[in-house]
């Protein structure tokens, strides 16, 4: 189920039609047809992280916590390669709040990505789905 969920929230959250553009603020939306606890894991475990967003990744789920993610499945978590980035904020099956605090070396817009931010929010749709909504920004 968590893989499945993971594949839908891929779907829905990171590759869904951009629904508003404001300056350079990204607004993406989508039903995840998964319960709100499985979408939460997808997005806050080591677990499920690695399911959808790269092999090797973890989180320290509390402020200034930080998720770290290496898409290179042969890399380390502590690598050049690896992006870090800092929990702002979060709301337990409701609201994960992250900037980026580290980008890789090997990144080509380093400088750009530094003041990225994304706030994620888990809304439950009342028939066990998630409508999820990713806004960015820098």
């Amino acid at each position: 189920m968590k893989i499945a969920a993971s594949i839908v929230l891929v779907a829905c959250l990171l590759a869904a039609p951009t629904r508003a553009e404001v300056g350079d603020t990204i607004a993406t939306e989508g039903i995840v047809n998964a319960p709100p606890a499985a979408v939460w894991a997808a997005w806050t475990t080591a677990e499920g992280l690695q399911s959808w967003l790269a092999p090797q990744a973890d989180i320290e789920l509390r402020i200034d916590g930080l998720m770290r993610a290496n898409y290179n499945p042969k890399g380390k978590l502590d690598d050049a390669n690896t992006i870090e980035n800092t929990v702002l904020a979060f709301e337990p099956e409701r609201l994960l709040s992250i900037r980026v605090a580290k980008a890789p070396d090997s990144f080509p817009f380093r400088d750009k990505v530094a003041s990225m931010w994304t706030v994620i929010h888990f809304q439950p749709t009342g028939d066990g789905n998630v409508d999820g909504e990713r806004r960015r920004g820098d």
